[in-house]
């Protein structure tokens, strides 16, 4: 029977044990809020009850990324919750992923954020999907581990849970038990066998200790008492003290038994003196005196240079002399001859004479006579002597002359092939891997031809286990590769080994070529030989 009241709703349902109208969300629902008492039934624990503490479930609501995941219901908590400042942090357990990855997974919490529930971590083997159920755990059981958790190895760590340190332990009281066993079937037998035949054929343990005993007793008897032995060790070393001598370091007779077995038998010493100094000789003959010498290597050095200029300074030097016998015609022809220069000269030796001369110009300027007027006129060339202006312009073309030949000759003219060399030490001062300036373009800007990078003989790099590879290139914003670091691996580095580049880089002034160790430095001195050719764009351009 159900009764209704006057608005329509039902509010009594008399023909049933249990009223629906008394369930959550009915008309009359029952509140058991505030009752004191137990309830007939057994009631569960709500899931916000079990959330505090030690351990915390959430379904995902958010499946941000691989190392981001949100959970609305666990929002709120507080910054700093699950990852404190100080301390360890929580952790993930993947409760439930539909069976598939990450479902049994466990990492740490890397970050929360408490405004809106989102946890960071390490990615796990697949990236969590929105359902899936997580438990956040106190490190406290945490700590613990899971059955998927691996043994561990080696020592103790701050990151191996509990049950990697029981599967290790486990495994090596399983491998000890076999080593026991081993022992107890097989060992300990074979030993008792030794033991049991060298009883039966020796000496009894009362005649090996009354054997003891007598050998300890005779002992001081044999090598005397302490302070004998003391006096007998210190005279010896002072005899053999005596018989070293001062000024030896590391000597040993071993030593010196290897110095004289490496003199071949026979060798004459002062034989092989004379015939150094023979040879000596024999050089010094072809050489002549250091002087000499010197001199002839200055004169094939300025050959070796002039070589190439040869026909361009004859043509200049042709010119100058044409130029100089025109002008000296020119003045021989306009002036005075030269010996009336000379006599001029002679009469004008000393300042009286050429004060004598002054005053009988004066005296012949006030005559008449044609023939005084032109012996003063004879004589002005040597009064004010040789240096005019004529004879300072040619001075100067000579001087320019002789510049030009000078420009001719300069290694740095532009255009003309220059080359430079430098050593490269890849231990670097044990600074490690690293760059080095080799070049650095000066006065001018040049351009690059090649580059050749010689490995040296006696030192090997390819062993010191740090260096992984060697480039060589400029420190302009857009570096020029000259060696890459592809084309001269480690392995490729062995003594005498050499590295080539060609083309063409324009280097501007204080641009820099550099070269660069990856990985580390060499173990000891290793001299590198690096070697530049290019030209001036400019005259007096060069790398130094």
């Amino acid at each position: 029977m159900k009764i209704w009241n006057t608005i329509g709703e039902l509010i009594e349902w008399l023909d049933h044990h249990h009223n629906p109208m008394h369930e959550n969300g009915g008309v009359d629902e029952i509140d058991v809020t505030g009752l004191s008492g137990l309830l007939a039934d057994e009631q569960h624990a709500l899931a916000t009850e079990i959330d505090y503490g030690l351990s915390f479930q959430g379904v995902v609501t958010t499946a941000t990324d691989t190392t981001h995941f949100k959970v609305s219901t666990l929002a709120d908590k507080g910054t700093g919750f699950f990852k404190p400042t100080a301390g360890s942090p929580y952790e993930i357990y993947v409760v439930e992923a539909d069976g598939a990855a990450p479902e049994g997974e466990q990492t740490p919490v890397v970050a929360y954020t408490t405004a809106d529930g989102t946890f960071q971590h390490a990615e796990f083997t697949a990236q969590l999907a929105v359902g899936d159920i997580v438990l956040i755990q106190h490190p406290v059981i945490a700590m613990l581990g899971t059955k998927a958790t691996a043994a561990a190895e080696g020592a103790v760590t701050t990151t191996d849970y509990l049950i990697a340190y029981i599967k290790q332990l486990v495994t090596l009281l399983i491998a000890q038990d076999v080593v026991v066993d081993n022992l107890h079937d097989t060992d300990i037998p074979a030993i008792k066998t030794v033991v049991d035949a060298i009883t039966a054929a020796g000496p009894t343990n009362t005649q090996m200790e009354t054997a003891r005993d007598a050998v300890i007793a005779a002992i001081p008897a044999m090598v005397g008492t302490n302070s004998a032995m003391l006096a007998v060790n210190g005279a010896l070393e002072a005899t053999l003290t005596a018989i070293k001598g001062g000024g030896w370091t590391d000597e040993t007779l071993k030593a010196i038994k290897d110095a004289v077995d490496a003199i071949a038998p026979g060798d004459a010493t002062e034989a092989k003196q004379d015939a150094i100094i023979a040879d000596t000789e024999d050089i010094q003959t072809t050489l002549g005196t250091p002087a000499n010498f010197m001199a002839n290597v200055a004169s094939l050095a300025l050959e070796a240079t002039l070589g190439t200029h040869d026909t361009d300074i004859k043509t200049l030097l042709s010119t100058i002399a044409g130029y100089i016998d025109t002008e000296i015609a020119a003045i021989t022809a306009a002036g005075p001859t030269l010996t009336q220069m000379n006599t001029a000269h002679a009469l004008l030796a000393t300042p009286a004479q050429v004060a004598t001369a002054l005053d009988t110009y004066d005296a012949i300027k006030r005559s008449e006579a044609t023939s005084d007027k032109e012996a003063v006129i004879a004589a002005i060339p040597a009064m004010v002597g040789t240096d005019n202006a004529a004879t300072e312009a040619k001075q100067d073309i000579i001087d320019t002359n002789v510049d030009d030949i000078e420009v001719l000759v300069d290694s740095k003219v532009m255009g003309r092939l220059q080359v430079a060399t430098t050593t490269w030490d890849l231990k670097r001062g044990d600074a490690g891997a690293g760059t080095d300036v080799l070049f650095t373009g000066t006065t001018q800007a040049v351009i690059l031809e090649s580059l050749i990078v010689r490995m040296p003989t006696t030192s090997d790099v390819t062993d010191d286990g740090t260096i992984t590879s060697m480039a060589i290139a400029t420190d302009d914003a857009e570096p020029g590769i000259i060696i890459a670091a592809a084309d001269a691996p480690v392995a490729s580095m062995t003594p005498e080994s050499q590295f080539g580049w060609t083309g063409t880089l324009y280097i501007p002034v204080d641009t820099e070529i550099e070269g660069t160790l990856a990985g580390g430095d060499a173990d000891a001195e290793c001299l590198v030989i690096v070697t530049a050719t290019y030209r001036a764009v400019v005259s007096g351009g060069y790398l130094a």
